[in-house]
């Protein structure tokens, strides 16, 4: 069963005129989201700035989305202009969907907003991280919307990852163009590991003979490889952990 998740910025008597008109937007800012202090980010891997993050309860397949850019006339330059979204499952480890560009808002009541990027994972969380707005230090953002569907996840993922906490990855960004940083923790004592490998399998590239003791940081430069998948695998001896990497140009 698909639900439509609004996640509304606006909570004004405005609203009434959309409800014939359900795509348009309230020129009201009071009811907007509207950050002027940068704060440090639930992503760990990002700076301090301007962010939002959307808790949806529980998780969830998310689809189709739309945005609508800060919509106040006086003040349509604290609208963002380019945006990058982040998801996650519990809040804590983060992956990168995409970086959106918006336009401007017209500052009008009939404004539609944009379709925004399809989602397509399984998440709880939706982290919108702003990288720029039109030229004020504020920043704003009238509504998203997201479709979704409920989501359960089966016994054999659940019993996957109770054999997996014994390493724990998180890798950002991925997809990546150049670089990528792997932050690895461990609940074992035993060195750790890692070999890249290409979806045929085939070895390219892998860690010194010394062996790396959690909690510790990869910070890798790729450059040189083509784009496409590969897989990364830690190793303890013990316990492994594969996760999928994408190179992108």
């Amino acid at each position: 069963m698909k639900y439509l998740y609004i996640i509304a910025f606006l909570f004004s008597t405005h609203l009434s005129w959309s409800q014939c008109f359900p795509l348009q937007h309230s020129t009201d800012w009071t009811a907007a989201w509207y950050a002027c202090k940068p704060a440090a980010n639930p992503n760990k891997f990002r700076k301090e700035g301007h962010w939002l993050m959307i808790d949806l309860g529980q998780i969830r397949m998310l689809t189709k989305s739309r945005l609508w850019n800060f919509n106040y006339p006086d003040q349509l330059n604290s609208g963002i202009s380019k945006l990058e979204i982040d998801y996650s499952l519990d809040g804590k480890t983060w992956s990168f969907l995409k970086r959106v560009d918006l336009p401007k808002a017209p500052g009008i009541p009939q404004y539609e907003g944009i379709i925004g990027p399809d989602f397509n994972v399984d998440a709880r969380y939706v982290l919108l991280n702003v990288l720029e707005t039109y030229g004020h230090a504020c920043a704003g953002l009238s509504e998203i919307s997201i479709e979704t569907e409920k989501t359960s996840i089966s016994t054999p993922v659940k019993e996957v990852f109770h054999e997996q906490i014994c390493i724990k990855a998180n890798i950002f960004p991925n997809p990546f163009i150049d670089h990528t940083t792997i932050s690895v923790e461990g609940l074992c004592t035993e060195g750790i590991s890692w070999i890249l490998t290409d979806i045929a399998g085939r070895i390219i590239n892998r860690s010194s003979e010394t062996p790396l003791y959690p909690p510790f940081t990869l910070n890798l430069n790729w450059e040189n490889l083509q784009s496409g998948i590969y897989y990364l695998t830690l190793n303890n001896g013990k316990s492994r952990l594969q996760e999928k990497l994408i190179k992108i140009n």
